[in-house]
């Protein structure tokens, strides 16, 4: 792909609920769509009518039925990339209401010269873990002379920030009954762990959808789809994924790469809601249990985890 000439349309799936950082993303989307190369495209639905998003351009999408949220954001999406095709661009920017990026967000993305590269931002993560104080002596003790002591077996929680990246993690052992890699869902020492080294682009697995320019050949090939679409598509009844996930994988097996720049970072906005309650319900598969058998390819897995 040349740079040079891009067009680029900033499609927006938005719906009443982002309300509370409207004004936020109305004064980036001013300042991004600033060049004449750049346009931006709202896909609305709600019981109310839009409110606050500026002059943009919009599109109102009105379900015809009771549908699961994935299904209402998969069909904006859809609109938002058939007004890219039906344009001139060669890129879209696929950002969703609560994510603000840098103001030179495209020029950062387009420099990689990739078919699809993904900003970076942090989503909210929880982990569990049932934990023996008989193998933790001093937080036992601790507990005991706070007078807060009353059994051995404790469920920890840690809330923590992470990358909303999917990633290929190399073990480093092979073997039978050990994967050469396995998938794993960043935490921030990944990231900061691949700066620390200097890189900005990064190939990756899968990410999410929050900001993620896209070039107009994988919109040509490309449709976002639901989790009963992607069931059918694949044959394997009940699969419960999300439509990151989803377009993920259908452009693994388009052919496409996947990659993250490090360095463009994108301020994530969040209600109290929890967002992920451990990380097998993003990506519906366990990290360190081994890649998808459409991932399992040695020489694919192997080039992302070594990098």
């Amino acid at each position: 792909m040349d740079n040079g000439g891009a067009r680029v349309l900033i499609g927006v799936p938005t719906y009443p609920g982002h309300a509370f950082c409207r004004e936020n993303l109305v004064k980036a989307l001013i300042e991004i769509s600033a060049p004449d190369n750049v346009d931006v495209y709202i896909a609305w639905n709600g019981d109310s009518e839009p409110y606050g998003l500026g002059d943009f351009p919009l599109a109102k999408y009105k379900p015809h039925k009771k549908l699961t949220a994935n299904q209402i954001l998969c069909a904006k999406q859809n609109m938002i990339r058939q007004r890219a095709l039906e344009g001139d661009y060669t890129h879209l920017l696929m950002l969703e209401s609560d994510h603000v990026p840098p103001n030179n967000v495209i020029p950062m993305l387009l420099s990689h010269n990739k078919d699809i590269v993904s900003a970076l931002y942090f989503i909210r993560g929880r982990q569990d873990m049932v934990a023996d104080l008989n193998k933790m002596p001093n937080a036992k003790q601790q507990l005991i002379d706070a007078g807060k002591y009353q059994t051995d077996t404790v469920w920890l929680i840690r809330e923590c920030a992470l990358p909303s990246i999917w990633g290929i993690q190399r073990t480093g052992i092979s073997g039978i009954h050990q994967p050469h890699a396995y998938m794993k869902l960043w935490d921030l020492e990944d990231w900061i762990d691949a700066r620390l080294r200097g890189e900005r682009l990064k190939q990756i697995l899968a990410c999410g959808m929050g900001c993620v320019l896209i070039s107009r050949d994988v919109l040509q090939k490309i449709v976002h789809e639901d989790e009963f679409g992607y069931s059918k598509r694949i044959g394997e009844k009940g699969q419960q994924q999300l439509t990151d996930y989803i377009f993920c994988d259908a452009v693994h097996r388009a052919g496409f790469e996947i990659y993250v720049d490090l360095e463009c970072i994108v301020q994530h906005f969040h209600t109290d809601v929890q967002e992920i309650q451990g990380n097998k319900k993003w990506f519906g598969v366990e990290p360190g249990k081994g890649l998808p058998t459409k991932y399992k390819e040695p020489d694919y897995a192997l080039s992302l985890a070594k990098q």
